[in-house]
């Protein structure tokens, strides 16, 4: 006689009713649905309810679809277990990510940016050190992850080619993957330099356009006070126009004032009309915050603040017009909220050679873990190290249906600094918003008894 199998609703689940239907989410198995007819609602409803074991029933196509989605669990199932499991292999994954800033000059003096520009250009020996470090290490990795940043990279295009070049010959010797990306102004991502970029394999181009014109060259302006907005757009019109590729994907973020929010409908139909057709771009809004530094003093009576950012995703569902916000799916998967700076084989390596965890706080001792020796070896304190990577659970966390997302290492930072205990990301903190936002974008699989 078979065993009885008994199920429970994984505590994990969330669940919100939305544009005539209910979803459901969860975010420790990476899964979602919405349910519209009123009949598997109500089933749905009374399954994820339920407080008490549930005799497996099999022959329910729906009930067997919950079972498959992970929404409903076998009664012997530890998922504080599986978070504890997902959380070690997030962090202590075999992936080497390798942040370089090849100089920390930039031609912008955004009007929020933290940065203090002292730092130049990296030196050869230090060039050189990196890529001895990644050959003396590579067999220890499954796959190399390499992102440029600074200051504005793309001032020192040469050694972006040098070290990638290098990188790439060391990675297909070892074979082990190769990923590239990169964090820039644009100014001058023309479209021979971003074919360059196209060969080490890019995948991910972040750029910052906030607004329109009228907006943007307010916030982000050259050294000399002019604005940027027509250069940038027209190296992204360029590219859109004139490459062709599945592989990469460009994300423009778009940092939101209380100006910026007064024209978000004709930002909405202005990007929709340029990038609409395009998948290869997608957004990422972000309110502006007080990063640090001194430039952000200027524009502290646009800040928006916590309450009102939620306004903006309100914004975005009474446009009819639906830009591609297919990024925040990634923060819906497991450990897709956490930091990069918690990540145990992650670094940060200044154009002085210094290596740290977080590219926010750049001069906090605590943040420098390390120097790169010339030799291609890393003198590492295991001491700072430590509190990045060994971040403890949280009480608070425990019971979080965000958790399987962010893991409790949104954002070590906060912790180490001791500003903060803990800080939740923006889709933790404006969850009902994001989900209402994914529904109506249509990033929600909708149940179908008939589906193969």
């Amino acid at each position: 006689m078979k065993k009885k199998e008994y199920y429970i609703p994984s505590k994990f689940n969330k669940m919100l009713y939305c544009n005539k239907g209910l979803i459901v989410v969860n975010t420790l198995y990476g899964t979602n649905s919405k349910f519209v007819k009123k009949e598997d609602i109500e089933k749905v409803e009374q399954w994820l309810a339920f407080v008490e074991k549930i005799t497996n029933n099999e022959n329910d196509i729906l009930f067997s679809y919950l079972k498959e989605k992970e929404f409903i669990v076998k009664s012997d199932t530890n998922e504080d277990a599986k978070v504890e499991m997902l959380k070690m292999d997030a962090v202590n994954n075999k992936r080497l990510s390798i942040t370089v800033m090849p100089t920390e000059k930039c031609n912008f003096r955004c009007k929020y940016c933290y940065e203090s520009f002292e730092n130049g250009r990296m030196t050869k020996n230090i060039q050189d050190a990196i890529i001895s470090y990644i050959r003396k290490n590579i067999m220890k990795y499954n796959s190399v992850d390499l992102s440029w940043y600074g200051g504005e990279p793309l001032l020192e295009k040469d050694i972006i080619e040098y070290i990638s070049e290098n990188v790439k010959s060391i990675c297909k010797a070892a074979k082990r993957p190769l990923t590239t990306s990169i964090t820039t102004n644009a100014y001058y991502l023309d479209l021979e330099t971003y074919k360059m970029l196209q060969r080490y394999n890019l995948v991910n181009v972040q750029v910052t356009i906030d607004g329109i014109k009228e907006t943007h060259d307010k916030q982000r302006v050259l050294a000399n006070g002019r604005g940027t907005y027509d250069v940038i757009l027209n190296n992204l019109l360029n590219i859109k126009n004139n490459t062709k590729s599945a592989t990469q994907r460009i994300i423009i973020r778009t940092n939101v004032t209380s100006e910026i929010y007064k024209i978000m409908d004709k930002y909405i139909d202005k990007y929709d009309a340029l990038f609409g057709d395009d998948p290869r771009f997608t957004f990422l809004i972000r309110p502006v915050g007080d990063w640090g530094g001194t430039a952000v003093k200027e524009i502290s009576d646009k800040l928006m603040n916590k309450d009102s950012f939620a306004l903006i995703y309100e914004k975005l569902i009474e446009n009819n017009k639906k830009l591609d916000l297919s990024f925040m799916n990634e923060y819906f998967q497991p450990g897709g909220s956490v930091c990069y700076a918690a990540r145990r084989h992650f670094y940060l390596i200044r154009s002085n050679g210094d290596v740290n965890k977080c590219s926010c706080i750049l001069d906090s001792d605590i943040n420098q873990i390390g120097k790169l020796k010339d030799d291609g070896s890393m003198q590492i304190d295991n001491s700072k190290l430590a509190k990045w990577v060994g971040m403890p659970d949280l009480k608070k966390c425990t019971n979080c249906n965000f958790i399987g997302s962010c893991l409790s290492a949104n954002c070590p930072m906060r912790k180490i600094e001791g500003s903060i205990p803990h800080v939740c990301g923006y889709e933790k903190q404006y969850l009902d918003e994001t989900i209402m936002l994914m529904d109506h974008c249509g990033y929600f699989e909708i149940y179908n008894e008939n589906r193969e």
